[in-house]
This record gives structure tokens, sequence and C-alpha cells, in this order.
């Protein structure tokens, strides 16, 4: 199978790599580091040998808790690796879905020891504008415990803003925290419909209709509610976050 065009298999190969590279730091063997992170000893040893092609990024998480990092460094993400996934129209279901798990797996290890409340961290490559078709996202994760603990439970992800064109409610730096649940009259949601991204506010009033945020925003014509997927709702902005 080839590397390069598998995103599950370069996942697989990160992982394994990235448990070898902190098992040597910290001078575990596998079976300390499945009694400290959680997932059972045969699992750990399958991930340490890259023979799961799918790993879960609940079992990403459980084993970067256990090293105290977070999944990113684990996966090598900051070291110039990107796992992306490509082509949102073909594999919008897939990257939801993955969100999703990852959002579980963030609630079980917050109700743990940690004070910290990571979400994952959607960054798209490209600019991030009302109707505008995404190659591919990075996914990384973030501490909301300190902005948004009033919410946190109810948070799905954050979406970093990357384009000064996102007026006038957004500007570039900033982190838009989606909260899930029904979607209140007038808040700014992120939704997919038929692979394309949009942000739109929501409005109820006989009829679900989402509309532009400004008036050169896209049109956006419906055919069926049903193919709506709803990535959530702006629940909070983060201010101030510009790269240096």
């Amino acid at each position: 199978m080839n590397r390069e065009n598998n995103d599950s298999t370069q996942l697989n190969i990160l992982l394994r790599d990235g448990i070898a590279k902190y098992l040597n730091k910290t001078g575990w063997t596998l079976r300390m580091l499945s009694e400290k992170s959680g997932v059972p000893y045969e699992t750990i040893k399958k991930l340490a040998n890259a023979k799961i092609p799918s790993p879960l990024l609940t079992n990403v998480l459980k084993i970067s808790a256990a090293f105290k990092i977070t999944p990113d460094a684990l996966l090598g993400f900051d070291s110039g690796n990107i796992f992306s996934i490509e082509n949102l129209s073909r594999h919008s279901q897939k990257f939801l879905v993955s969100v999703i798990q990852l959002e579980k797996a963030c609630q079980k290890l917050n109700s743990s020891a940690s004070e910290a409340y990571f979400v994952p961290l959607l960054n798209p490559a490209g600019s991030v504008y009302d109707g505008m078709i995404y190659g591919a996202f990075m996914l990384s994760a973030i501490d909301v415990s300190k902005y948004a603990d009033h919410i946190k439970n109810n948070i799905v992800c954050a979406f970093k803003i990357n384009s000064d064109s996102f007026m006038p409610f957004m500007q570039s730096g900033d982190i838009l925290l989606l909260a899930s649940g029904k979607v209140p009259y007038g808040k700014i949601c992120v939704i997919i419909h038929n692979g394309r991204i949009y942000f739109r506010k929501y409005s109820n009033c006989g009829e679900m209709k989402y509309k532009p945020l400004t008036p050169t925003s896209n049109k956006l014509s419906l055919s069926s509610h049903s193919n709506v997927i709803t990535l959530g709702y702006v629940a909070e902005i983060i201010k101030g976050q510009k790269e240096d």
C-alpha cells in the first residue's frame, strides 16, 4: 500500500514513530505505557508496530495524555508533518466522524485528573470565507478551559480564521468555539452542503433558513435540508490570537 496516498497508513506510521520517540524519552516499557494510558497492552503493542491500519483517535488522546503532551506533538505535527483530510467534497462525512470521535475522547479525558480541556482545532488550508471549497484540513488541539468554562462541555471543536476577508464579525487570528445542540435563532453556524462549507446566520420562522452574513456573501440554494450537516454554532469568539 502506498503510504503517500493513504491517510490511515500515514497516521499509523506517525503514531508508531511517536510512541517510539516518547518511550525513549521517558524510559517506559510498552507495559508501563499501557498502565499509564489505560489502553490495553495488546492494543499498545499493535500500535507500537503499526499493525492497526486506522488507529482510534481515542487511543491517540489517551497515549498523548499519558506522556503529558498534545496529540499533535505525539504525531509529529510540530516537526512539519501534516495529516490532512483532502478534498472535503468526497470526505466530509469521514471528517465529521473523526471530529466527533475526538470530541468524545476529549470529554473522557477532561473528566479525569487533568484540568486542561482540549478540543479539535480546525485550521483550514486556504482562506476561511463563506462558500469556499477547501482542499484540506489540518487537525490539531487547543486547550479552551481558560476561555469558556461556562460552555466548554458543549464545545464540539474550534475554527481558526486565517483570512482578513471574513468581515464584519471576525478577523484573521480569531478562534471560533463551535457548540453542539440546537442552533439558537440568529446565531452564526458552520454548515456543510454538497461538500462546500458555509458560515451562515440561522433563522427558524416557520421554515429553516441560513442567511448570508453580509450582502456580498455567496448565495446558498438548498434543495433539501437533509443534505445540510451542521458542525456547530459559534458560541464564543476568542480574540487576539494572531500569529507572531
